[in-house]
């Protein structure tokens, strides 16, 4: 299991532990498995996390193709991974960004309230 696996592992454990039901698309998920998803589960969040700088555009792919299949209204989507920041969050038009697992789970609690 590579880093950033580690690191989704991490974050969805946490989740589980305070009863979020989760959906785990995997690696190397196209814009449209994305799409397909949101439209089977209706989640009110989605997370998406990189290791390298060239997985980076891919969410913003994402981001793009749930507009454009008007699935981003009320999706909330939070970023994470080394390759990631607060600034690129902004840049993509994600609604947060996580430098770890614990403000992942806290940035999520927080949309709740």
């Amino acid at each position: 299991m590579g880093p950033t696996r580690y690191w989704e592992e991490l974050v969805g454990r946490l989740l589980e532990g305070r009863s979020f039901r989760l959906v785990d698309l995997g690696v190397d998920v196209s814009p449209e498995e994305f799409v397909t998803a949101i439209k089977d589960h209706e989640p009110e969040f989605l997370g998406m996390s990189a290791l390298l700088f060239t997985c980076t555009p891919v969410m913003k792919e994402v981001i793009d193709a749930l507009v454009e299949a008007g699935l981003r209204d009320g999706l909330k989507i939070v970023i994470g991974g080394p390759a990631t920041s607060q600034d690129f969050a902004s840049k993509i038009g994600a609604d947060g960004y996580a430098i770890n697992a614990s403000k992942a789970v806290k940035f999520l609690e927080g949309l709740l309230k």
